[in-house]
C-alpha cells in the first residue's frame, strides 16, 4: 500500500490527489488547537491566529482545486465542440473549415 501511494505521489496531477489528505490535516489540527485554547494556559490570542491561518490554507486551497477542475472541464468541452465542427465540414461541402470556425465564435 505504501509502495502504490509512493508511486502514486510521482504521477501527473497527483498533487490533486493530496486534497482530500490536507483538508483532514487541517481539520484535525483545528479541532486539537480548539481543543487546546480550551483545556491549556496557552495565550489564546495565538490560537485565534493560528486558526486563521489554517482556515486560509483550507479555504485557498479548496478555491484553487475547484477553479482547476471548471478550467480543466472548459477544456474538455472545448476539444469536443471543435471535434462536433470537424465532423461538421465533412457533412456540408462549400464551406472550408475555417469558416465555419468563425461563424461559430460570432454566434
Amino acid at each position: 500500500m505504501i509502495k502504490e501511494f509512493l508511486s502514486n505521489m510521482f504521477q501527473p496531477e497527483a498533487s490533486l490527489k493530496l486534497i482530500p489528505i490536507v483538508n483532514w490535516t487541517v481539520v484535525a489540527l483545528l479541532i486539537m488547537m480548539a481543543w487546546s485554547a480550551q483545556y491549556t494556559d496557552i495565550e489564546s490570542y495565538h490560537i485565534s491566529i493560528m486558526c486563521f491561518l489554517s482556515l486560509g490554507l483550507l479555504f485557498s486551497l479548496n478555491f484553487f482545486y475547484i477553479e482547476f477542475q471548471k478550467q480543466k472541464a472548459l477544456q474538455k468541452d472545448s476539444l469536443q465542440n471543435d471535434d462536433d465542427v470537424a465532423w461538421k465540414d465533412v457533412d456540408s461541402p462549400g464551406k472550408s473549415r475555417h469558416q465555419k470556425v468563425e461563424q461559430k465564435k460570432m454566434r
